[in-house]
């Protein structure tokens, strides 16, 4: 019936939305572990959703050194990731 797909749908989004706020709750968690200058160009890159040159000028560094950065970040979250399970996203 029509109330039960709507029942469904709102659980299904609730679920979704914890879930979501799970992800978003670790991933601040993994950010938290990098140096200051990884996390900054983290941030700017994914959350701000900035190219390489735009955090580059935010941050008064080059373009290359936040290629850099940013390499060394995901090489750290992944082998935090990989090492702690638990923690898989």
């Amino acid at each position: 019936s029509s109330d039960a797909l709507e029942t469904l749908s709102e659980e299904k989004t609730a679920y979704h939305d914890t879930l979501e706020r799970q992800i978003s709750s670790q991933l601040s968690s993994l950010l938290a572990t990098l140096p200051q200058n990884q996390q900054d160009a983290m941030r700017l890159y994914y959350y701000e959703e900035m190219d390489a040159a735009e955090v580059a000028l935010a941050l008064n560094k080059s373009e290359q050194s936040i290629r850099a950065l940013l390499k060394r970040a995901r090489a750290t979250l992944r082998d935090h990731v990989k090492n702690n399970p638990h923690l898989a996203i």
